[in-house]
């Protein structure tokens, strides 16, 4: 603990106990004075520096020939590294339940942007075929080529959920905020509001 003796006789176990074991330490000294014995009971106590210390106690009441606790013995362990040891494992299974969670996401999204890949591939196509038999003039040709950007668009989002589900990278590609501003302001259904 980093004290000398003289800091440290005559104390009360719970003198050096942490501020959030005090309560706890308290209860087992009363309750050894009960004649209740402990074995590996855990708990949290600082040192001369402030560090703490994590400690395993065993302790039995002393009786005298009538029966009365008369006193206690009983020894500590530094279990430190033990509990050190078990929460950096705990931090790994929880890193690896996230792992786990995000490459679920993956496989979801990826399951997810095959289907609406599926869906939409008409939707990239059947526009251009529509749009070499109408007339140049033809009122349909400013919608179907609204639909045609659409789903270019849509088919660019679909790629980056497959990028996500493969763990690829990104690419960051530049754009004009004024053409993406102008292609909501003319798309299906934003004329209308």
């Amino acid at each position: 603990y980093g004290y000398q003796p003289r800091d440290i006789i005559g104390r009360l176990f719970s003198d050096f106990s942490d501020p959030s074991q005090v309560e706890a330490d308290l209860r087992m000294l009363e309750d050894l004075r009960q004649g209740q014995a402990f074995f590996q009971h855990e708990t949290l106590h600082l040192r001369n520096d402030g560090v703490p210390v994590h400690l395993s106690v065993n302790a039995i009441p002393l009786h005298d020939e009538s029966g009365q606790v008369v006193g206690a013995t009983g020894s500590s362990r530094d279990i430190t590294e033990q509990k050190l040891a078990e929460d950096r494992e705990m931090d790994l299974q929880a890193r690896l339940a996230r792992a786990e969670r995000i490459e679920s996401v993956g496989v979801l999204a990826g399951g997810v942007a095959h289907d609406l890949n599926n869906i939409l591939g008409p939707m990239v196509g059947y526009p251009d075929l529509l749009l070499e038999e109408l007339e140049t003039d033809s009122p349909l040709r400013g919608d179907i080529e609204q639909i045609r950007d659409s789903a270019k668009r849509a088919a660019v989002i679909i790629q980056d959920l497959l990028t996500l589900a493969r763990r690829g990278h990104l690419q960051p590609v530049p754009v004009r905020a004024n053409e993406v501003v102008q292609a909501f302001l003319h798309a299906p259904g934003v004329r209308d509001l």
